[in-house]
């Protein structure tokens, strides 16, 4: 394999790796307290005690205190000033 032809394999791959859905990304079930809204999705965001989940309408914010989250892809408590962003399974 030459130098040119490993760049353009590399460069290829650099590129694909930007449109595909991360493998880790754990599925979750969210439900509210009174058990009125559930959701699933996948966690993309927390900060101070708000939860944003990818769910099948778009992303939603949820208080962490108002609801049950269920799945590998839960954060883990305490959420005082934490701050992360996709990916996220603490």
């Amino acid at each position: 394999m030459t130098l040119k032809s490993a760049l353009r394999a590399a460069t290829y791959l650099a590129v694909a790796a930007l449109f595909v859905t991360p493998a880790a990304a754990d599925k979750v079930f969210i439900t509210s307290h009174d058990g009125k809204v559930s959701v699933v999705g996948h966690v993309v965001a927390v900060e101070d005690r708000k939860m944003t989940v990818d769910t099948a309408v778009g992303p939603l914010t949820f208080d962490y205190e108002a609801v049950t989250c269920d799945g590998l892809g839960c954060p883990t408590l305490p959420l005082d000033n934490v701050r992360t962003t996709a990916g996220v399974n603490n």
